[in-house]
């Protein structure tokens, strides 16, 4: 991909107040958004601020290819990050592409959680825990199980339900 220069492209009032929410450095650099960010970490701009309600907020990275490449991003298209660095506002390193095709992306460079399970960070029971409670159901109630195993009743029921913990027979 060409390399956007950004000093060229003509710019609106929003776009002169989004570019300096960013640290713009060298072409294959991360071009980190320093304004606010949402939960997950995503750059939140709103381009048409009004006061009080109805204002939209707009994923700053999306912004920022938009704002570079003159066009929206289509329906039910992504823009994505080659640098998987969620503050990126770099064009360079955005790709516009489906949600599935974002997923292969990041489960190809292994950015996903794929724990489940005992293996998972917050797991409070094991394989072998789950096995016994399916075992022994019918003899203890999902009061006593929870308060054995230090969980809710409601997780003993989805447990022996077999709606979680699907993967241990």
């Amino acid at each position: 991909m060409m390399f956007p220069t950004l000093m060229a492209i003509p710019k609106t009032a929003p776009e002169i107040r989004f570019w300096k929410k960013v640290q713009i450095g060298t072409p294959e650099q991360c071009w980190n958004w320093i304004g606010n960010k949402n939960p997950k970490g995503y750059g939140i701009f709103t381009p048409h601020p009004k006061r009080g309600r109805g204002e939209v907020h707009c994923i700053a990275h999306r912004l920022a290819w938009e704002y570079t490449f003159k066009e929206q991003v289509p329906v039910g298209k992504e823009c994505c990050h080659s640098c998987d660095n969620r503050a990126c506002c770099n064009p360079s390193h955005l790709w516009i592409g489906t949600h599935k095709e974002n997923m292969e992306d990041m489960a190809k460079k292994k950015r996903c959680n794929s724990s489940h399970g005992e293996h998972h960070y917050l797991a409070k029971l094991t394989d072998d825990a789950v096995r016994f409670i399916r075992a022994e159901r019918g003899r203890f109630s999902l009061n006593q199980l929870a308060r054995m195993f230090g969980v809710s009743q409601k997780l003993i029921l989805v447990v022996v339900q077999r709606k979680a913990w699907k993967h241990v027979n």
